[in-house]
């Protein structure tokens, strides 16, 4: 993945083979709803099925949130 879209080099760091972690955490990501920022701020998020139907004038890509050209193409 990092190659695909770094032109700098980078080192990969991985933990070693006998590190014992404290916890380990398991997502199901098909559980996790999309969700959308609104006005006045990005930490002003909410899933996106709570505000369906509210007209939309216009957007923003690429803030203060790190967008990155992939998120362009997918809009």
């Amino acid at each position: 993945y990092c190659k695909a879209r770094s032109k700098k080099d980078f080192s990969v760091h991985t933990a070693d083979n006998d590190v014992n972690y404290v916890e380990e955490l398991t997502f199901d990501f098909n559980e996790i709803e999309p969700r959308i920022a609104l006005p006045p701020s990005p930490a002003n998020v909410k899933p996106v099925a709570e505000v369906t139907g509210i007209k939309v004038d216009s957007v923003v890509i690429a803030s203060c949130t790190n967008g990155r050209y992939e998120d362009f193409e997918i809009v």
